[in-house]
């Protein structure tokens, strides 16, 4: 080709560049494409909000008390320990640590702290040394526990206080033996190291602390009167001396194994014999006598607690010979704001989505003649609402998370509205079972299934709060015969065949 000649060269429509027109499906099929993949992600970015969101109330429930520590479904034991005895008796969860008594081979009495993460003793400090009397009662069928109380109701109490006594009631066969007591002390114990902060001896059976005084009591020598004997918690120094008559069937039988029932609620002393009424005392001694209507009768069983709510002082009245009470007194003072016809609950769990919401159980009326749950403003007593869900009366467990409650039926657990009272799911437990009383670890509804028959291992439900469904249910692991919260840890229990604490362990 001579110089300066064009070259002609025959090129297809590829090759120039050029792109051929599409068809309508392709341009259909590439929209369709484009707009399948936005809706996935319209739909992965509203489930990352989703998922930001639940992680978010994961985080905010995990402060709430009560809540467990994330418990995982393999249920792996993260520590045993066969060295904590009566602790499962009086324990108390503070500063990430189980603080409880413990009663040794030989009869030593110690109070010691668990740490819950690893289950290592971060102290033990003796309460009273080796008892041969207490220890071939423990050897056989048993003794009472030692009493230790925390000195307030602080959620991280700092200090307890412990009766030191070799004075016990010995379980038997026939009944209960009182072991009357020889010598007698207060200790004063720092949760934080164990270190005992006051000593002083006394005298009396049980122990009870309100504001900063120690009251221990004692039934007098004709079993009429409880005789209380306060004194400074630190010094020991008299402050004040008070009786409560003891209620009538004492009096009858002139004698009894049980000490009498002394405890705190609030800032005030609530005291009773055997049963009965308690009296109310406060700080200073001075008796408060509230109006309690149809519960007036010094006789009267029942018992003191603080709604948790609002606060205030409640006495539920147990005249019907049971623990599923007959009325619920709530008091403003020494006087009553109103009464509810049943049974309040103490939630275990309460996360304030539902405010001022008292939960209570009454018997129906018409065509449903059983105890059904009921929701009342815990200001005013007013009903709120009533529905047609029949609770267990046995175990009377509830629990308010996540705007719902969730208590414990007649045939298992059901999780109702809190502000309407509508059932949004119940669940029956598996048949053959009975469910426990709800917990949750701010993800999951976790109860605890127990066989009727002797044997029979008991299981672990973990259920969708909103929606009732089994996310997962595992056995307990081998020699775990029973589960229960303490502070953010699911503990087990090992008992044998007496009943007899063998083992602890920390699960999740």
């Amino acid at each position: 080709m001579a110089r300066g000649e064009m070259q002609h060269v025959e090129l297809d429509e590829e090759s120039a560049g050029v792109v051929a027109p599409r068809s309508p499906t392709t341009r259909r099929r590439r929209r369709w494409v484009a707009a399948a993949a936005g809706a996935a992600l319209a739909v992965l970015a509203v489930q990352l909000v989703a998922d930001a969101r639940e992680r978010a109330v994961v985080a905010r429930l995990a402060e709430v008390p009560g809540v467990l520590a994330p418990v995982d479904e393999s249920l792996p034991v993260a520590w045993r320990s066969d060295s904590v005895g009566d602790l499962i008796w009086y324990q108390i969860a503070t500063h990430g640590a189980v603080v409880g008594p413990v009663v040794d081979a030989d009869g030593s009495q110690r109070l010691v702290a668990h740490d819950l993460a690893t289950g290592k003793v971060r102290w033990s400090t003796e309460l009273y040394g080796p008892d041969p009397v207490r220890a071939e009662a423990e050897a056989d069928l048993g003794a009472s526990p030692p009493t230790c109380v925390t000195t307030d109701d602080a959620e991280d109490p700092d200090r307890v206080a412990c009766l030191a006594t070799d004075g016990f009631v010995r379980f038997r066969d026939s009944g209960a033996m009182q072991v009357p007591a020889s010598a007698t002390f207060v200790r004063v114990v720092d949760t934080a190291d164990g270190r005992v902060v006051a000593q002083w001896p006394a005298s009396g059976t049980t122990l009870a602390v309100v504001g900063d005084v120690a009251v221990l009591a004692s039934y007098s020598d004709s079993y009429g009167a409880v005789i209380l004997d306060a004194r400074d918690l630190l010094t020991g120094e008299p402050r004040w001396t008070a009786q409560v008559a003891a209620p009538t069937e004492v009096v009858a039988d002139r004698t009894t194994d049980w000490p009498p029932d002394v405890y705190r609620v609030a800032d005030l002393l609530a005291c009773t014999g055997f049963s009965g009424h308690p009296a109310l005392i406060d700080a200073d001694g001075q008796p408060v006598n509230p109006q309690l209507g149809d519960a007036a009768d010094a006789d009267v069983p029942g018992h003191f607690y603080v709604e948790n709510a609002t606060g205030r002082l409640v006495f539920s009245d147990w005249s019907n010979g049971s623990s599923y009470g007959t009325g619920a007194t709530v008091l403003d003072g020494d006087r009553p704001r109103y009464t509810l016809p049943g049974t309040p609950y103490v939630p275990t769990v309460d996360d304030g989505s539902v405010n001022d919401l008292l939960l209570f159980s009454a018997w129906g009326a018409g065509p449903t003649d059983g105890v059904l749950l009921n929701g009342a403003d815990a200001e005013t007593g007013t009903r709120r609402w009533s529905s047609d869900l029949e609770v267990s009366t046995d175990n009377p467990a509830a629990m308010i998370l996540r705007g719902r409650a969730f208590v414990t039926t007649r045939e298992g657990l059901a999780a109702v509205d809190g502000r309407s009272g509508r059932t949004l799911w119940s669940l029956d437990a598996p048949e053959g079972r009975t469910f426990g009383s709800p917990m949750t670890d701010g993800r999951y509804v976790l109860v605890l299934s127990v066989g009727s028959d002797e044997g029979t291992a008991s299981e672990l439900h973990a259920l969708d709060p909103g929606s009732g469904e089994q996310v997962w249910r595992r056995t307990l692991p081998s020699g775990v015969d029973f589960a229960y919260p303490i502070g953010d840890a699911l503990l087990g229990i090992d008992v044998d065949g007496q009943g007899a604490l063998r083992e602890v362990v920390r699960l999740g």
